[in-house]
């Protein structure tokens, strides 16, 4: 990938035993809202130097590591952007894990107390619901 794409995200998805639940092919489609960053994020979060890397470092980890990596990055329902409030919490997938919700004018930051991503490209549509690309990854 070009590092703008989510390839790394996908193979993360499929590892993780995701597959099933974020890329059906069925109806109805399932409602769920991916708030993740991008490859070149990824390969940061990773510490990987390339997508290559980035793979094999996820192929090192086991399917549950993986599986909750990509759990946090995921909320239960179709979320779009105009559905967030300023300082409400969110619940991920991933048990025990949530961010909060900061909105400043056109702004929407996550703050999951790490990272602090802001949101820069909301509701893509997706067969699995919404996907807002975010500045980095939730940790």
């Amino acid at each position: 990938g070009n590092g703008a794409d989510f390839d790394i995200l996908v193979y993360a998805i499929i590892k993780g035993d995701m597959a099933t639940t974020l890329l059906p092919n069925k109806t109805p489609l399932p409602d769920y809202t991916l708030f993740t960053a991008n490859d070149s994020r990824w390969l940061v979060a990773l510490s990987a130097a390339n997508e290559v890397d980035a793979i094999a470092a996820l192929k090192a980890m086991s399917a549950t590591q993986v599986g909750d990596m990509v759990k946090n990055q995921v909320v239960s329902g179709r979320v779009l952007s105009t559905d967030l409030s300023n300082g409400q919490v969110v619940n991920t997938l991933l048990s025990g894990k949530s961010f909060t919700i900061s909105i400043s004018g056109s702004v929407i930051t996550l703050t999951d107390g790490v990272n602090n991503p802001d949101v820069t490209t909301a509701n893509i549509l997706t067969n699995a619901g919404v996907l807002h690309r975010i500045d980095d990854v939730l940790k």
